[in-house]
C-alpha cells in the first residue's frame, strides 16, 4: 500500500471520527441548554475531543502536502475529501461551535478552525492544478 493510500485512508477515518464527535458535541450543547447550563462538563469534554481530532487531521492533511508522484485515483481521493471537509465538515464545526459558544469559550476553536480550512484549501488548490 502506497503511503498517499495510508494518508487517504487516515483522512477517511479522521473524518468519520471528527462527524461522530461534532454529533456528540451537538447532543451536550443541547442537554446543556435543555438543563439551563447545568451539563456544562459534556460540552467541554466534547469539545476537547474535537479539539483532539481536529489536530490529527491537520497532521495528516499537512502530510497530504508533502505528497509526490500521486495517481490520478488518489488525487480525485484527496480532492473528495479535501472538499468534504472546507466545505461540510468545516460548516457543521462552525455551527457547533457557535451555538457552544453561550456555554463555553470557543474563541480558540473557533480561530483553529479557520486555520484548518485555510490549510485544507490550500493543498486543495495545489491538488486541482495538476
Amino acid at each position: 500500500m502506497s503511503k498517499a493510500s495510508l494518508i487517504i485512508d487516515r483522512v477517511v477515518y479522521l473524518l468519520h471520527e471528527h462527524l461522530n464527535l461534532l454529533e456528540e458535541a451537538r447532543r451536550g450543547v443541547a442537554l446543556s441548554r435543555a438543563t439551563r447550563g447545568g451539563v456544562v462538563d459534556e460540552v467541554l469534554d466534547s469539545l476537547g475531543k474535537l479539539r483532539s481530532s481536529r489536530a490529527r487531521l491537520l497532521e495528516e492533511i499537512r502530510a497530504i502536502g508533502g505528497l509526490d508522484n500521486l495517481s490520478s485515483g488518489e488525487v480525485e481521493d484527496l480532492i473528495a475529501l479535501l472538499g468534504y471537509y472546507v466545505e461540510v465538515a468545516y460548516a457543521n464545526e462552525l455551527s457547533v461551535l457557535l451555538d457552544a459558544r453561550d456555554i463555553v469559550d470557543v474563541s480558540y476553536d473557533l480561530l483553529d478552525i479557520e486555520g484548518l480550512r485555510r490549510e485544507a484549501q490550500s493543498i486543495l488548490s495545489r491538488l486541482l492544478s495538476r
